[in-house]
């Protein structure tokens, strides 16, 4: 029994002072505290050289992700865009003639009417004149297809701005002049291979602005005269020359003399006239070798000579 409490008093003790050993050992958190050490400027600047490589990295992964060409395609890819956008402004045709010329307006119910040559993108100016040259005012204006022409007018004057708004469209276009009962027809087409910049519509008759000479009456207008208004010599004429001023031509056609200046001639006396809205004259006359005239009805007399009559 006294063996028995001894072993009993003995594994007792044992157990308090493996207890009191535990208490006393410091815990894994104790020491590590204890351990903690101040870094060194070598291990800053490690730490600073690893956070700046994963910032590049992480941007180059941004601008990768949002930016995945280099430089030279961005440019070629540039390239190939500017070059797309310039075949497609690109007429697939040669681009239209531009031409000015003078229209004479038959009235007459068996006529055609005139055409206008337009081009998208292009404007036309149609300029209206009576038989002696001066403007004729416009008193209204209505067009067949208003979405595929559009017109400008100020409400005033003798001139109608027409452009095309689509390729390939035609219509025709009804004008109302001042004391003229009967409409001009005109008919519009886009898409041609001239554009006319600048139409001047002679108008059979007087406007309101007529201006009278003494040696002239309005009258039908010469087919002859028409063209040589227009810079175009008659069929079969012989080709003058003229000295003394460079703005006139001259040919022979029938034993007439056709003259085509913007100068007023004061002798010999002309036989017939046709007079653009930009002041340049068409004359018939007598074939003569010395021509007098003044520029603007105004100025010094000048002296025409004409060559090649023989």
């Amino acid at each position: 029994m006294k063996k028995l409490i001894f072993i009993l008093i003995m594994i007792s003790s044992y157990f308090s002072i493996y207890a009191f050993a535990q208490d006393e050992t410091p815990s894994p958190t104790q020491g590590n505290e204890q351990q903690i050490t101040q870094p060194t400027p070598q291990q800053d600047q490690q730490d600073q050289a690893e956070q700046t490589d994963m910032s590049d990295q992480a941007f180059a992964g941004v601008v990768s992700k949002q930016l995945p060409m280099t430089s030279e395609q961005i440019a070629k890819l540039r390239e190939a865009f500017e070059a797309a956008r310039r075949a497609a402004a690109t007429p697939a045709k040669i681009p239209a003639k531009p031409t000015t010329s003078s229209v004479s307006v038959n009235l007459s119910p068996r006529a055609v009417p005139p055409v206008i040559r337009l081009g998208a993108g292009y404007i036309s100016s149609l300029v209206f004149i009576d038989s002696t040259g001066q403007a004729w005012p416009i008193r209204a204006y209505s067009v067949g297809d208003p979405t595929s022409f559009d017109i400008q007018w100020d409400k005033k004057s003798n001139t109608l701005l027409v452009q095309a708004s689509a390729f390939f469209k035609r219509s025709n276009l009804a004008v109302l002049l001042d004391g003229l009962d009967t409409p001009v027809m005109l008919t519009l087409l886009a898409g041609q291979g001239a554009v006319d910049y600048r139409v001047d519509l002679r108008i059979p008759g007087a406007g309101p602005n007529a201006i009278y000479s003494k040696q002239y009456l309005p009258s039908s207008a010469d087919p002859i005269l028409m063209d040589v208004l227009n810079g175009v010599p008659p069929k079969s004429a012989k080709t003058l020359k003229v000295l003394g001023d460079r703005d006139s031509q001259a040919w022979l056609l029938n034993n007439k003399l056709y003259l085509r200046t913007p100068l007023d001639i004061i002798s010999p006396a002309w036989q017939s006239i046709m007079t653009s809205v930009d002041g340049t004259h068409a004359f018939e006359l007598q074939p003569t070798a010395v021509i007098l005239a003044l520029r603007h009805g105004r100025d010094k007399e000048l002296k025409l000579i004409i060559e090649g009559l023989e």
